[in-house]
């Protein structure tokens, strides 16, 4: 006779979620690892959350149901360990949910490495369970409990912090218990569990959907609840030192320092009990800033010597910094015809790449451009277009984000400037155009955008590809569209004085990747190049690129496509890197097929490009490329095809 699988106990916090909670519960009942105790806790929820409990319970012996007065998310998941009989413990928040297989992985993961915990990477989504493509750092590792108390330090430490993207041994959670009336109650709690652990592993799948509300406690409004995090980063500290645990502790009272000193330059307290909160928070930084006084810098040293009056002073820091942006951007306006709006500072190398390239044809073509950062718009919010000048000409950076791929981008960098700003002219630099119209959500948000777009007397569009004009033709005939370039074809490349060594994979890990295997790729190309070192160049970093930045960082990007002797990617932008580079290049699609439209319209002639659908495809293409030879970048329809946009700007 086979012996069951263990039993995983879920528990679900339940409290004002009535929109949510079946999809959530769905989800877990729809685990490939189906010997579960599904521990539904519904903590005093006004709404109707309770009967739905009742009416899962009814429908599978595995749920069970608790009903008590609303005590808060810590009080909900205590209650569900009081009762869990399961030998592994996850969590799942009411108002997300998970991958079929997420709770299949994390027991092989926890299983074959001999691990204590399991954990995965989680994916943001919004309302409308659109990802959000966040930045998720999880690798395929295993950890001891110091190198993982070590990570509640990092930059990312959330992803580390959180109790419901994982799986614990059960008895990890014997004496465990959550701090009641407390927010971001998984920090008092993380080091605590690592402590009893003697390995942490970590995959990178993403398995657990984190939604983003608007009317969520973590629908980020800063609060006096941020108090809270700061505490438990506090008590962390101590207990720590207290047990001799040897840790990177400047690493950790940095941590608390800067989350300190943003709170604090954000943050004015109004009620009694917000400043009594304040003030147990400041004798808590009095008590870093005198143990470490060492690590602090000399602006810090006066920060924490005027800690009363700190906020005051932030505060009119921030409003006079915002003042003096926009008045720069007023006078700008006065020598400028264009205004290219909301250049990046996020750490995409390819919507970098857009950025430096719109500014070299400018510049190029001897047209004056105000350069309009996006945290700028950010930081006044609508207000900005109001100081935005009628008779300039709006251009709106290229990329990939018009349609419903990317709402949440295509709202801020295309719908509110068209709304906003109906007597400016404004021009849409090449982009790809995603709309879903088999949905009916798709086709209410296409609804929606049609209404924006038409709306405004005077907008020109660029696409970047046929498949994307033939939507625009077709659905938006009203908008008047073009045919050309992705605008970082353009660019010049300096003569790199490199040797070319090794191979260079640059693949994607969101919502566009359609490759199923890594490995399986790896292993075709390491048996035609054994000796070859494969490495990986992301097109996305781990932190904001400023403008002054901007060019250098592209430009160091460029220049390790330049010396490799092969480029393996996904990325729009890593074959149009590699075209540019004249690198050699197997190149294979991305979810909305914009890697294989580009490269049929504008990249076909360029022999060391190879476009592969297949395995096949990938070994004939192998076959047909000389990683010896020295190739030249064939720019002749690219130039050819720019014309259009050179005349609009100019006419």
């Amino acid at each position: 006779m086979i012996d069951p699988l263990p039993l995983i106990s879920v528990i679900v916090p339940v409290y004002k979620v009535k929109k949510y909670l079946r999809k959530c519960v769905d989800s877990i009942l729809a685990q490939t690892y189906t010997n579960l105790e599904i521990i539904l806790v519904d903590d005093g929820s006004p709404d109707n959350c309770g009967i739905i409990c009742d009416e899962y319970a009814a429908k599978d012996s595995r749920i069970k149901v608790i009903h008590q007065p609303n005590g808060g998310l810590s009080a909900a998941r205590n209650a569900g360990l009081d009762i869990a009989t399961g030998d592994y413990i996850g969590f799942v928040d009411s108002d997300d949910y998970i991958a079929p297989d997420m709770y299949e992985k994390l027991y092989n993961a926890l299983i074959e490495n001999d691990a204590d915990v399991s954990i995965c990477n989680y994916e943001y989504v919004d309302d409308m369970y659109q990802t959000m493509n966040v930045y998720s750092p999880m690798e395929n590792k295993i950890y001891g409990y110091i190198e993982a108390i070590n990570n509640l330090f990092v930059e990312y430490y959330c992803y580390y912090v959180t109790v419901w993207n994982r799986l614990y041994k059960s008895e990890l959670l014997l004496t465990l218990r959550f701090e009641v009336n407390k927010k971001f109650e998984d920090a008092f709690i993380a080091h605590h569990i690592f402590l009893k652990c003697q390995k942490i592993v970590t995959i990178k799948d993403k398995l657990y959907y984190y939604l983003q509300r608007n009317d969520s406690i973590m629908g980020y409004k800063l609060s006096v609840s941020k108090t809270d995090e700061l505490e438990a980063m506090f008590q962390r500290i101590k207990y720590l030192q207290r047990n001799c645990i040897s840790i990177d502790f400047e690493k950790a009272e940095r941590q608390f320092i800067d989350t300190y000193k943003e709170f604090k330059k954000s943050f004015i307290p109004k009620s009694k009990e917000e400043k009594k909160r304040i003030k147990e928070i400041d004798s808590y930084a009095r008590i870093i800033y005198k143990q470490s006084k060492q690590i602090f810098n000399f602006k810090e040293h006066i920060i924490f010597n005027i800690i009363p009056i700190y906020p005051f002073i932030a505060k009119v820091k921030k409003s006079v910094y915002l003042f003096i942006k926009l008045l720069k951007f007023c006078l700008n306006q006065l020598f400028s015809d264009y205004v290219l709006l909301n250049l990046p500072v996020y750490g995409n190398l390819g919507d970098q790449a857009i950025a430096v390239a719109e500014i070299k044809l400018f510049n190029n073509q001897g047209l004056k451009a105000l350069e309009v950062n996006e945290d700028l718009v950010d930081s006044v919010g609508d207000l900005f277009y109001k100081y935005l000048k009628k008779d300039k000409t709006v251009i709106i950076c290229g990329g990939g984000f018009f349609g419903c791929l990317w709402r949440i981008a295509e709202e801020k960098y295309i719908n509110r400037p068209i709304k906003l700003l109906p007597k400016n002219r404004i021009i849409v630099f090449p982009q790809t155009v995603t709309f879903d119209l088999d949905s009916e959500s798709g086709k209410q948000y296409f609804k929606m955008s049609k209404e924006i777009l038409y709306s405004h007397p005077d907008l020109t569009v660029f696409v970047r590809e046929k498949k994307s004009l033939d939507f625009m033709k077709q659905y938006l005939p009203q908008v008047r569209t073009n045919l050309v370039p992705d605008i970082v074809l353009t660019l010049d490349i300096p003569q790199f004085d490199l040797s070319r060594d090794g191979i260079v994979f640059c693949l994607r890990t969101d919502k566009e990747k359609l490759l199923e295997s890594e490995d399986a790729l790896k292993k075709i190309i390491k048996e035609k190049y054994p000796d070859y070192i494969i490495s990986r160049a992301d097109n996305l970093v781990n932190h904001c690129i400023m403008p002054e930045d901007r060019e250098k960082e592209v430009y160091v990007q460029l220049e390790k496509f330049a010396s490799s002797k092969l480029v393996v990617t996904d990325r729009l932008h890593g074959m149009i890197f590699a075209a540019i580079t004249a690198t050699p290049c197997i190149a294979f699609d991305n979810s909305n097929g914009k890697v294989g439209s580009i490269y049929d319209e504008w990249l076909k002639d360029n022999e060391y490009i190879k476009f592969c659908k297949t395995e096949d495809d990938l070994t004939k293409a192998l076959s047909e490329l000389d990683l010896g030879k020295e190739y030249v970048f064939n720019n002749r329809k690219i130039k050819e095809g720019l014309k259009a946009l050179e005349e609009v700007l100019n006419g």
